[in-house]
């Protein structure tokens, strides 16, 4: 059996796990499964709460198959509407309810003798009743749609039922002409129902959408996708390609857009096999003809700015989990006043020194493409910053900005209106008004916020569960 060092001692994993938790290991000769330790394991690893690999290496951790469970759902459980109905009861808590477990949890710390002998250790006092601060709503915006036709947003912020009678913001002169639909032979029958509803949908919009070519696939492994989508764009130049998937597997998923987008340039529209025949297939064909004009360079709506010669820019980083301390970034920024059209560009690097070097050089690059469409550089930038830690703030305001400045400045051979704005989602607060969730454009900047930051909250959608 395999062994790891122990306090200076060679042990067995049979021996440790029935020593330390009185657990038998029936399969002795079975293979053990190695992961890969983040750096809070390293911490435990360190403090000795976890065991390491036989050879001492610090970043792997070897677990028994037999004492591991696999997690998450299977295509077969997703399936199970009772089953996700039950399970929603859990996973999908509603405000009232996440009220009632934070009082409860709240009286049980009150009540509890040793945790008011420990706040009293700290001089710390726990309320009973949460905490009521001051907030705003921001009016909602109209949305603009073709012919300058405006809509209410609505409280729940969906405007897909405006679309089906009204023309989009700005489609392709010519539509839609030159496209294949690729699909498993099973499902040939509901491809064809399905285009049928998808044209009669975007006529709604007078986005003209005309009949595919359609591609049978011999079957549905991830290398017969591929092969075909390099053989149809080769021989048929599509303006989109739109592939009908069984099941969600991520990694035909990716390797789908991977091929399509990387490797060909050809944008693709993927959808599941079960979608194409469910009872809201009308609302599922209408928000896929917004998709696939906005992948062909059309805009569905836009919003009034009031601001002219404004660009705005986001940014994000993606840390690749595969490759060892590489991270993307990717950037897009607005090229006109709808922001219906966009400059983007993504870089890789290893460190956190490259980044800020990437960003001011695409931001760069960004104002060239703005330049060359307006025939000039916009008076007002504000850029979006996503994925920055607390930790982070201090290093992002004194190189990143810095840099984005000193960039700035060397095009435009001055100062310039420069904003950014650190968007931080994953939060711990949550916000409730009268037992509910928060309406749409609530904004609450002050009692919870930090004044030294100018920062707040702002409830940016609806949420009905």
């Amino acid at each position: 059996a395999s062994t790891f060092d122990r306090n200076g001692t060679k042990t067995s994993y049979v021996q440790y796990y029935k020593e330390r938790y009185n657990i038998k290991i029936t399969e002795p000769s079975q293979p053990l499964l190695i992961a890969r330790s983040k750096f809070r394991e390293k911490q435990a690893l360190a403090s000795g709460a976890v065991t390491q690999a036989g050879d001492g290496d610090p970043n792997v951790i070897l677990l028994i198959p037999e004492l591991c469970r696999m997690t998450g759902l299977t295509d077969e459980m997703r399936s199970n509407f009772n089953l996700m109905r039950e399970m929603a009861k859990y996973t999908r808590i509603g405000p009232a309810s996440r009220i009632d477990r934070l009082m409860v949890m709240n009286k049980r710390l009150n009540e509890e003798q040793r945790v008011q002998k420990e706040f009293q250790n700290w001089n710390l006092r726990l309320s009973n009743k949460l905490v009521e601060i001051p907030a705003r709503i921001i009016a909602p915006e109209k949305i603009i749609l073709g012919g300058n036709k405006q809509v209410e947003s609505g409280m729940e912020c969906d405007w897909t039922r405006d679309l089906r009678s009204n023309r989009m913001f700005t489609t392709p002169d010519r539509g839609l002409q030159r496209w294949v639909i690729m699909f498993p032979s099973k499902v040939g029958q509901d491809c064809e129902i399905f285009v049928d509803t998808l044209m009669s949908a975007s006529k709604g919009m007078q986005f003209f959408i005309s009949q595919p070519e359609y591609v049978e696939l011999r079957d549905d492994r991830t290398q017969s996708y591929i092969e075909t989508l390099d053989q149809v764009i080769s021989h048929q130049n599509p303006q989109l390609i739109f592939v009908v998937l069984l099941n969600n597997k991520a990694d035909r998923y990716s390797a789908i857009k991977k091929k399509s987008l990387v490797d060909r340039a050809v944008p693709t529209q993927v959808i599941l096999a079960k979608n194409l025949n469910k009872k809201s297939v009308m609302s599922i064909a209408t928000k896929v003809a917004i998709q696939i004009n906005c992948k062909i360079g059309g805009a569905p709506w836009s919003v009034t700015m009031p601001l002219n010669g404004l660009m705005v820019v986001g940014f994000d980083v993606c840390h690749d989990s595969r490759s060892k301390g590489m991270s993307y970034g990717a950037m897009v920024a607005s090229l006109n006043k709808p922001m219906s059209r966009y400059f983007s560009a993504v870089s890789h690097h290893p460190t956190g020194e490259e980044l800020s070097n990437e960003l001011p050089i695409n931001i760069i690059k960004a104002l060239q493409s703005y330049r060359k469409h307006n025939n000039t550089l916009p008076s007002h930038i504000i850029i979006y910053r996503d994925g920055v830690g607390d930790g982070q703030i201090p290093y992002v305001f004194s190189h990143e900005v810095t840099r984005i400045e000193q960039a700035v400045r060397e095009i435009y051979g001055g100062p310039v209106k420069l904003g950014v704005v650190i968007v931080t989602k994953r939060i711990n607060t949550r916000l409730f008004h009268n037992r509910e969730n928060p309406r749409p454009g609530t904004v609450v900047d002050d009692v919870i916020t930090l004044p030294e930051r100018y920062d707040f909250f702002i409830v940016s959608q609806f949420v009905n569960q």
